[in-house]
């Protein structure tokens, strides 16, 4: 299967997952550990209309360290309601610039602004250390919609349903 990055998604896609993203701006980031195990993390994030998404994160926590030895990271974002994710695999760049890294850690508030009745993230609360700000190079990028209502189980009737022979009668 051929990877999805965001200059080969089509234009409908591409709205698709960006609209998806800047609606739910929380997630769950996968980082590997020093033994190659997989650690997960609930952050914030925000995402720009050039689909570059970018979260905030203390110095002295897991996932920097985890992302200081191996940049390798995976992002989901999950709606219940209409059972909808967005899956992204790349990895974690550290922005460097003091400009940018303040932009990124905004984005973190306004994302908690958006979504908590508390307008303060947790990454804010942990005394961990100084900020980080990173971006993730998407590798591999993929909208999972399996659609409202019960279509799965409307298509499980259709599935059992003894097959048509075609004669309208």
């Amino acid at each position: 299967m051929q990877p999805n990055t965001p200059d080969k998604l089509s234009s409908e896609n591409y709205a698709e997952i960006l609209e998806f993203l800047k609606s739910h701006p929380i997630g769950v980031l996968a980082t590997i550990d020093e033994n190659g195990d997989p650690n997960a993390s609930t952050i914030y994030f925000s995402v720009d209309d050039k689909l570059r998404i970018s979260f905030t994160t203390k110095r002295e926590t897991r996932k920097f360290e985890n992302i200081a030895r191996h940049n390798k990271v995976a992002l989901v974002a999950y709606e219940a309601k209409d059972q909808s994710a967005v899956q992204v695999s790349g990895r974690a760049e550290e922005v460097k610039d003091e400009q940018e890294a303040l932009d990124i850690y905004n984005g973190t508030v306004n994302a908690a602004k958006k979504t908590s009745e508390d307008n303060v993230p947790p990454v804010a609360k942990y005394s961990g250390g100084p900020f980080a700000a990173f971006r993730i190079e998407i590798e591999d990028i993929r909208l999972m919609a399996y659609g409202k209502g019960d279509r799965f189980s409307k298509s499980m009737e259709k599935a059992s349903s003894p097959p048509s022979t075609g004669d309208p009668s």
